[in-house]
């Protein structure tokens, strides 16, 4: 288990430089995290989220950690959606639209802004997880707010998407679909849109009514931004869920890594020397 003096401000500098206990930190911690988020989306893969965690490390460590260090550095939020974003692309692939659901209401720009239109913006939030693939539950700890608060977005949801309405499990039932809508999302950014920063002090409270007001109005009218958004409330749900790994795991995920080659390397030199 990674000692709990290991926070992100030490664990990634201490990938990017090789170090076997920052990557040992990173597993135990962001593990976790990342099979939670695959789950919903690859649920029915059986061990697709396990599999597709264990491509990425060797990608993340590629070419000096090329990937790794091309992700948010700020904060562990940014820095986890970041790797929610690779995550999703990587696995995307190998998803069959054939085994999505069947049915004349899939997920696109078009579908999801007219569902959208005219919703809060709390309800707009529930609205895009609750078609990602959330439970009542889990958008119940994410967002604060019981199904019987929905209202009109639960109106909106039985016209057009009446399947996502009864489930007390998180899957998405169109994954091919949906990674694919959220893609061609993150790929048309606008000119004004703001930074996650300014959405990750709104969240802590931290930013004036100023700014806030604006931030939640543009986001609105924009589903890069929602896209963005809910990708933040989806981190923290799984980051606040994770559990450390066991030492047996750690060491399997760590053996997939040339680092872990490179730090005994370096071990059986200093014992070398000090015989």
């Amino acid at each position: 288990m990674a000692s709990r003096l290991w926070i992100f401000q030490r664990i990634v500098p201490a990938c990017e430089e090789g170090q076997a206990e920052g990557w040992r930190a990173f597993l135990d911690t962001y593990t976790p995290v990342a099979r939670g988020l695959l789950g919903v989306y690859f649920r029915g893969s059986g061990d697709e989220p396990r599999e597709i965690w264990k491509r990425a490390l060797p990608n993340l460590t590629a070419n000096d950690c090329e990937r790794l260090r091309a992700f948010d550095h700020q904060a562990e939020r940014e820095f986890l959606a970041d790797l929610r974003a690779f995550l999703l692309e990587l696995g995307a692939p190998g998803l069959d639209s054939a085994h999505d659901l069947a049915g004349p209401s899939r997920p696109s720009a078009e579908t999801l802004g007219a569902t959208l239109q005219g919703l809060p913006f709390l309800h707009q939030q529930a609205v895009f997880l609750k078609l990602a693939g959330y439970s009542d539950a889990a958008l119940d700890k994410m967002l604060k707010i019981p199904p019987g608060a929905m209202g009109r977005a639960v109106e909106r949801l039985q016209k057009d998407f009446s399947a996502f309405l009864k489930r007390d499990h998180d899957e998405c039932l169109w994954p091919a679909a949906w990674l694919e809508f959220q893609r061609s999302v993150r790929a048309a950014p606008g000119k004004d849109c703001p930074p996650l920063r300014q959405f990750v002090r709104i969240f802590d409270g931290q930013a004036t009514w100023y700014d806030k007001g604006p931030a939640e109005e543009h986001v609105t009218a924009c589903l890069y931004c929602l896209e963005r958004w809910c990708a933040l409330r989806e981190v923290v749900y799984w980051r606040a869920k994770a559990e450390p790994l066991s030492s047996a795991e750690a060491d399997e995920l760590l053996s997939l890594l040339p680092i872990q080659r490179a730090a005994e390397g370096r071990k059986s030199l200093l014992a070398r020397l000090f015989k």
